[in-house]
């Protein structure tokens, strides 16, 4: 029963992979040969990259535990994936033919980018704004008219398909269908890399130059799990950082803590906008923001045995 199950997640994790790595090939292919007309291109380009996305997320998924990829299984099939040893090949035969004929709905794209944050942790600073960007513009892209995009806006959506293929591809997520990076993605990661510095000083100076306009600073207060405010670096304004709050330790005396760690960051008011963690740093801003005074909001009254007011 056992080896039945492992064929099942193997054959899983080969077709999501192999449409993955077809989405993405069409779609770095597009991009490489047509860039310079990325304004007439767009759509097809951001579609095509926002479904290999999904598809990797879904590969690896399947590659870790099958049930995890599925949304509302019925109890017996949940019964028979999770204690394989417990039934016979003849039990779930007629499960296994409703498993692969997509009878059950799969997560959604946000839902398997919260499950890849939960496997790589670590990434979610890097790549998280990335990720929102995209899918706030996938179901446009595939069921509607996508607005002109700026050349950065496509530019890190091919980033962030390089970039999870990397991370997955490590875990032997496309062990049975590779695609190989070819010269033209190795040079364009290296250049998006380097240009970061470019971009990141481009925006301060134009943002420096709509602050000289500002008769007084804009102040507002939000704080939210995945929103915070914070004093723009250009024009001393409220600006927002978007991320994420988490729990932390100093050390045992010291207990828990709250720490935003951050994203991104826009100010309306000079119009500054940083679209990763990386030009966050550029653009000296912490790494990481303390929110232990709200640490009874997120937790209730959980008692930690220290005072956080």
């Amino acid at each position: 029963m056992e080896k039945t199950i492992k064929k099942i997640q193997e054959d899983l994790k080969y077709g999501l992979a192999t449409a993955a790595r077809g989405y993405l090939k069409i779609g770095l292919d597009h991009y490489h040969k047509k860039l310079g007309y990325y304004e007439v291109f767009p759509q097809v380009l951001i579609g095509n990259l926002a479904i290999s996305v999904e598809l990797m997320l879904k590969a690896f998924i399947a590659s870790q535990k099958i049930d995890l990829l599925f949304k509302d299984l019925p109890l017996g099939l949940k019964a028979m994936l999770s204690a394989p040893s417990l039934f016979t090949v003849k039990d779930i035969r007629p499960l296994e033919i409703e498993l692969r004929s997509s009878k059950y709905k799969t997560l959604e794209l946000n839902e398997c980018i919260s499950l890849f944050y939960i496997f790589f942790p670590e990434q979610k600073q890097n790549l998280g704004a990335h990720f929102r960007f995209l899918t706030s513009c996938r179901n446009t892209s595939l069921h509607s008219i996508l607005p002109k995009f700026q050349k950065y806006e496509l530019d890190r959506t091919v980033y962030l398909s390089l970039n999870l293929f990397q991370i997955l591809e490590k875990k032997n997520t496309f062990d049975l269908k590779k695609y190989v990076l070819t010269p033209e993605d190795k040079k364009f990661l290296t250049k998006f890399d380097s240009d970061r510095v470019e971009r990141v000083e481009k925006a301060i100076a134009s943002a420096r130059e709509k602050a000289k306009k500002i008769n007084e600073p804009d102040i507002i207060s939000v704080s939210e799990w995945d929103v915070i405010d914070t004093t723009c670096p250009v024009c001393e304004s409220t600006g927002l950082l978007f991320g994420d709050t988490v729990e932390g330790y100093n050390d045992p005396e010291s207990g828990p803590m709250l720490l935003f760690i951050p994203d991104s960051f826009e100010c309306k008011a000079c119009g500054l906008k940083l679209s990763d963690a990386l030009e966050l740093e550029l653009a000296g801003m912490a790494k990481s923001y303390d929110r232990s005074r709200d640490i009874v909001s997120c937790f209730g009254d959980r008692d930690f045995g220290y005072d956080y007011y």
